[in-house]
C-alpha cells in the first residue's frame, strides 16, 4: 500500500474517533441576543457503524459563543485534538413564540507533519436548526450536510480527498433554570458522495466495496450542560 493510501485509511478512521470534530450543534435554534454569552460542557460518545459492527469511544468538548447582534452569534468549540469556529444566523423573528429557523455553520482545520511533508484535515458542517418551543424548553432538529476533506503534499506529490455526508441531529434543550439547560442530542451522518484526486485513484481498489463510501454511518450522542443566555 502506498504512503498516500495509508494516510487516507488513517484519515477516514479518524472521522469516527473521539478527537474528530463534532457532528452535531449542541445548541438551541435561537440566537442568544446582542451582548449575551453562552458556554457549554459536552460529554458524550462517538462511533461508526460499518459492515454490521459498531465502534464507540468517549468524547468531551467545550464551547463558548457570544451574541454580536440579535440575529447573529459567533463562537468556538474545543475538543481533545481539534477546534472549530461556528456562527449562527436566525431567520425567524427573534421575539416570535412559534417555531425558530436558523443556520449554524462551523469550520475546523488541522495541519500535521507527515512523512517529510504536511497534511491538512478539515471539516465544514452546514446545519439548518429548527426549534420547536415546549414551554421554556425546545425540541431541535438539525438536518445538515458535512464535508470532510483532506489534502497535503508528500515527497513533492499533492493530493486531496472530499467526503460529503448527509445527516441530522435530534436534540431537546430542557430548561433547568434562568441561565441553565441540559441538552441531550443524537447526531447521525452517512457518506453520500466521495471525490479523490488522480493520485489516489489506485487506492480505491483496496478500500471497502472499492470506494470511500464504505466508511459507513457516523454516530454521536452528546449531553450538553449549557450555561448563560438561553
Amino acid at each position: 500500500m502506498s504512503r498516500w493510501a495509508t494516510m487516507v485509511f488513517a484519515f477516514f478512521a479518524a472521522l469516527s474517533s473521539p478527537g474528530c470534530a463534532t457532528l452535531g450543534s449542541i445548541q438551541r435554534a435561537n440566537t442568544i441576543g446582542k451582548g449575551n454569552w453562552q458556554g457549554g460542557i459536552e460529554p458524550g460518545v462517538k462511533g461508526t457503524s460499518t459492515d454490521g459492527q459498531v465502534h464507540v469511544g468517549a468524547d468531551m468538548t467545550a464551547s463558548i459563543r457570544a451574541g454580536v447582534s440579535d440575529r447573529v452569534d459567533l463562537g468556538g468549540r474545543i475538543g481533545q485534538s481539534f477546534y472549530d469556529i461556528h456562527m449562527k444566523y436566525q431567520f425567524t423573528e427573534t421575539d416570535s413564540s412559534g417555531p425558530i429557523v436558523s443556520i449554524a455553520p462551523s469550520f475546523s482545520i488541522l495541519g500535521l507533519p507527515w512523512d517529510g511533508g504536511v497534511i491538512l484535515w478539515g471539516q465544514v458542517n452546514l446545519p439548518v436548526l429548527i426549534g420547536v418551543p415546549v414551554g421554556q424548553s425546545q425540541i431541535i432538529f438539525g438536518p445538515r450536510l458535512m464535508d470532510s476533506f483532506f489534502g497535503g503534499a508528500i515527497a513533492g506529490e499533492g493530493a486531496v480527498v472530499h467526503l460529503l455526508y448527509a445527516g441530522s441531529s435530534f436534540g431537546f434543550a430542557a430548561r433547568a433554570g434562568e441561565k441553565f439547560s441540559v441538552l441531550p442530542e443524537l447526531s447521525l451522518a452517512y457518506p453520500v458522495l466521495a471525490d479523490a484526486s488522480p493520485l489516489l485513484d489506485e487506492s480505491m481498489d483496496s478500500w471497502p466495496n472499492g470506494n470511500f463510501l464504505g466508511t459507513g454511518l457516523l454516530l454521536e450522542f452528546k449531553l450538553g450542560f449549557v450555561i448563560g443566555a438561553q
